[in-house]
């Protein structure tokens, strides 16, 4: 651990930076497809033609891949009395999810849904969100 000189890292007022820089690694991220149709109770023909349709085209799955997140930002901490402070986190966070496998094979983008603009293209995706979180501090002793 190395401290940043106070020079390249500080925001004034502020009685405290800090920097924040996280990775993580999921070694299993599950995905479940399931479909469940009930029989109509009305007995009429055509919602009975809707549900064997249903059930002809069903394409359940179960698969597995693996995740990669990461964490950047920065924490500021102000007091405001001699036993409370406000602190400030803005970070940005993303998450990669890939290498999906069934079973038999891996996941592509057709199993999912097949109409699909790429169909065999494998499953992967990515989010990302920007994280801004205000606390208030009160040291209790």
């Amino acid at each position: 651990f190395r401290s940043i000189p106070e020079l390249y890292f500080s925001v004034d007022n502020i009685d405290r930076t800090d920097a924040i820089v996280g990775i993580a690694v999921a070694p299993y991220i599950g995905l479940h497809k399931s479909l469940q149709v009930t029989p109509s109770r009305s007995g009429d023909d055509a919602l009975e033609a809707i549900r064997d349709s249903l059930i002809a085209n069903e394409n359940t799955f179960n698969a597995a891949g693996i995740a990669v997140a990461w964490r950047l930002g920065m924490v500021t901490l102000r007091k405001i009395s001699k036993t409370g402070g406000i602190e400030t986190t803005l970070s940005y966070q993303g998450l990669w999810c890939t290498r999906f496998k069934t079973s038999h094979e891996t996941l592509d983008y057709g199993t999912i849904d097949p109409d699909a603009s790429e169909p065999d293209a494998e499953v992967t995706y990515f989010s990302n969100r920007f994280d801004i979180t205000i606390s208030l501090i009160r040291r209790l002793f």
